[in-house]
């Protein structure tokens, strides 16, 4: 298989191309009881709201569906689990489209916003305590984790079917948590195809990296998409 750097430009939902790499996850909806606070994102709990006609779906590169009533099924191995304190990119859906006072209740909150996604969903940064702050003020349909399994493009998860070596972008969210995270990819890099470099809030580096090495740049903090 020849190397080819993946494009910038990605498919996020069905018909739509956007200038970023966002790719999403399934987890816990937005009512979580104290069992659920070291948070996998494996577990459906809480009281799904009222409905319209049709249907609020959350609407990902790698499925489209409704996190309410369904899962992805999402490797063991490709899942990620975090604590009370600790921030990560998280997603956040409502019923309805998202007015001024939501999106400004989640930045009070403590969530920084990373990019939207449909219906009615946003990627944010931030933590436990953001999120039981937020569930308070604005009516939340769904929360869950962003698992590894949805940075990695669909492409690159048959790994039987790629040469050892491929060539990537990785696209980190880029906030003082994750500085030193694209300093660790360079470091892990056979070769740098391009130097880091800015587009919105992310920080992109194209590198050629060993197929085995995937997981693990899936797995990093921040990091949205490797494709």
């Amino acid at each position: 298989m020849r190397r080819r750097i993946a494009r910038i430009m990605l498919s996020l939902f069905i018909g739509v191309v956007v200038p970023v790499a966002i790719t999403m996850f399934v987890g816990s909806p937005s009512h979580h009881n104290a069992a659920a606070r070291v948070e996998t994102g494996a577990v459906l709990v809480g009281i799904p709201s009222t409905e319209s006609v049709s249907p609020t779906l959350l609407r990902l590169r790698v499925g489209v569906f409704d996190p309410l009533h369904t899962s992805l099924a999402v490797p063991q191995t490709m899942q990620r689990t975090l604590s009370d304190k600790q921030s990560g990119l998280r997603l956040l859906q409502f019923s309805d489209p998202v007015q001024d006072t939501w999106y400004a209740a989640m930045v009070e909150a403590g969530f920084e916003i990373v990019s939207y996604l449909p219906d009615y969903a946003y990627l944010v940064w931030g933590d436990y305590a953001a999120l039981s702050r937020l569930q308070t003020q604005v009516p939340l349909r769904w929360d869950g984790l962003y698992h590894p399994y949805y940075a990695l493009h669909p492409a690159l998860s048959h790994t039987d079917m790629l040469t050892e070596e491929i060539d990537v972008v990785v696209q980190v969210y880029d906030c003082p948590e994750t500085r030193d995270i694209v300093d660790a990819i360079v470091k892990r890099a056979s070769r740098v195809l391009r130097s880091p470099y800015t587009v919105l809030v992310y920080r992109n580096v194209g590198i050629s990296v060993a197929v085995s090495d995937l997981t693990w740049l899936a797995g990093l903090s921040g990091v949205v998409s490797v494709e």
